[in-house]
């Protein structure tokens, strides 16, 4: 849910402001209210310089993870503690020298490419021949322009064949002419020996940065990350300054924020000791209030889902909850193996203890979607691709009579479907009611009566007496209720548009379809690796190797294909179809309490 919030308002003279704004972000729990300025210099330097500090921090990360020895640095003195400034400053340096040599090396590889067409040779020797009378000429040429009767009428030497292209050289002396008609190609600036020696120690001055680099990763990391902390609590205090609006010239300043109700007690008891005059006001929706989401274990895992769209706007109601339950069947709908659900649990166990902290709550995550794949898998009857409806396992009878054949599957989507977008819209019609009165939800009411009445008459058949009357009386709702706002020509053309787009909810609802599909796609395919696994078995000696090999390499491919459908397939059914239909506006943006941030 989203967490309720106070509009608070400070009035302080300008003599006490500064000091002011250092208790606000010491109290942590205000998120300030923007103002439209322009960024000051000063804070245009330290967003650039933060920019840089996460760049640094970012290329240093990466190092550790390599295969790379970690050296200490000489630059960094055991007996001088270098500050966070003077790490940064030592890696920025480091990582302009690393793009230097990195583009040096580049060019002296290709330079190489070129030497290696000529061979290696002595420019001290040709020019002590060239001093005697003897000159080298280098020559490119196509091989189908090549003509063999150049070499009897000059002193020719093929040096390197590189189809399509030859390169040779002709040797002249005593002021002879060359007969070739081709102009001469030039010769390397540098001998192949010269090119190595410097690429050589181009790459061991790179290796030297590198493992400096990867020393300051695993010893000064602190240091680096201490001072982007630093740089965004100056940038923070900045900006907090500058959004502080100044009235009566500039004698007063007017500072402006939100709190969660949750923290009352923290600012009241800061506005009692604070010398400023405080105005206290309940949040509205068109005051933009930031979003805090509280909600409970298992809903909070699917928070980040829910933000890969957008945070609820303050006044609508946080839908984290409510699809959180439909995309954990959802996923277990489409990957609907119990045996790749009950590999991906154990998975998520053993790995609990051998990742970083903030990867637990996505096994926590990854631990429910499982279990939701091993109840779809044995409704549906699939063990890593065995069909256990069909087996002849006696103790797997009982269970059978529980297991959906692909008819009753395809059925079970479409009805899981059609009960979250009914639901989506109960929550649309409960959301205008709370916001802005009953006449605002009754269409959404009617949508729903609509949707029912009309299921009922061409499919269930409950109530064949009043299912047509129903539907009408809903049609009727749904023509005048619309808009209560508008006039009463404006509501029923409103009314008639919204009626013909029940065929987009026809759409909606075959939307679900995908997955009854992407189910039996991944069952089928697992089918196909153990029918081909099996014919290895045939294969005498090494057929039950390759058996093994076959099955391990198939299944892990396919619970990777199948696991990222059955992510993004109900990702797109929660964000269009629920969230459409849920009447979902978004647009939130996230509660960043002033002086509680550390620019992470």
């Amino acid at each position: 849910m989203i967490v309720p919030m106070y509009k608070y308002a400070f009035l302080v003279h300008h003599a006490d402001h500064l000091e002011f704004v250092h208790h606000l972000r010491d109290l942590g729990v205000m998120h300030l209210h923007s103002i439209e300025n322009k960024p000051l210099e000063e804070e245009k330097k330290l967003q650039e310089e933060l920019k840089q500090v996460d760049e640094v921090i970012g290329v240093v990360s990466s190092l550790k993870e390599k295969e790379i020895p970690a050296i200490h640095p000489d630059i960094f003195n055991d007996e001088i503690s270098p500050s966070g400034k003077d790490v940064f400053s030592c890696l920025q340096d480091w990582i302009t020298q690393q793009e230097h040599i990195v583009l040096d090396l580049e060019n002296i590889e290709n330079d190489l490419i070129y030497a290696r067409k000529w061979g290696d040779f002595s420019r001290d020797t040709m020019e002590k021949l060239n001093e005697r009378g003897v000159v080298f000429l280098f020559f490119t040429v196509h091989e189908r322009d090549f003509n063999i009767h150049w070499s009897e009428e000059n002193c020719l030497e093929v040096l390197h064949i590189e189809s399509p292209f030859i390169y040779f050289t002709v040797v002249l002396k005593d002021n002879e002419h060359c007969t070739i008609p081709l102009n001469s190609s030039p010769i390397p600036a540098k001998t192949i020996h010269v090119l190595e020696m410097e690429k050589n120690d181009l790459e061991h001055k790179l290796n030297k940065i590198s493992s400096g680099m990867k020393w300051v990763g695993c010893h000064a990391m602190e240091r680096l990350e201490n001072y982007k902390t630093e740089l965004f609590n100056s940038l923070e205090l900045s900006e907090a300054i500058h959004k502080s609006e100044k009235v009566l010239g500039e004698s007063l300043f007017v500072l402006q924020g939100f709190v969660p109700k949750t923290q009352e007690s923290k600012i009241t008891s800061f506005c009692t000791d604070a010398n400023a005059i405080v105005i206290k006001k309940d949040v509205k929706p068109s005051d933009n209030a930031p979003i805090l989401l509280e909600n409970n274990r298992f809903t909070k895992l699917y928070e980040g889902i829910g933000e890969l769209y957008s945070l609820p706007a303050y006044g609508e109601i946080d839908l984290t909850p409510f699809f959180a339950p439909f995309f954990m069947l959802f996923f277990g709908f489409c990957l609907g193996d119990a045996g790749y659900g009950i590999l991906i649990f154990l998975l998520t166990f053993y790995l609990k203890h051998r990742v970083d902290s903030k990867w637990i709550s996505t096994l926590y995550l990854a631990r429910w979607l499982a279990l939701a794949t091993i109840i779809f898998g044995v409704l549906t009857g699939t063990f890593f691709g065995i069909n256990l409806l069909e087996s002849e396992v006696t103790w797997l009878k009982p269970l059978q009579n529980f297991m959906l054949d692909s008819k009753q599957t395809f059925n079970l989507a479409l009805f899981i479907g059609l009960v979250q977008i009914i639901f989506g819209m109960f929550l649309n019609a409960t959301n205008k009611i709370k916001n802005y009165g009953w006449q605002f939800g009754v269409s959404s009411i009617a949508w729903i009566f609509l949707i029912l009445s009309l299921a009922d008459w061409f499919v269930f058949n409950f109530f064949p007496e009043i299912n047509q009357y129903i539907s009408l009386v809903s049609c009727v709702l749904i023509l005048f209720f619309n808009d209560p706002e508008a006039g009463f020509f404006s509501r029923l053309g409103k009314g008639i548009w919204e009626l013909y787009g029940i065929t987009g909810l026809v759409g909606d609802l075959l939307s679900y379809i995908r997955l009854f599909a992407l189910g039996i796609s991944s069952a089928i395919l697992g089918m196909v690796i153990n029918d081909i696994a099996l014919r290895f078995l045939e294969i005498q000696y090494v057929g039950w190797i390759l058996f093994v090999v076959f099955l391990l390499i198939g299944h892990s491919a396919n619970i990777l294909i199948a696991s990222l459908g059955a992510f993004v397939h109900p990702l797109r059914l929660t964000f269009v179809e629920f969230y459409k239909n849920a009447g979902f506006t978004g647009g939130g943006k996230l509660y960043r309490p002033f002086g509680q941030n550390s620019g992470k």
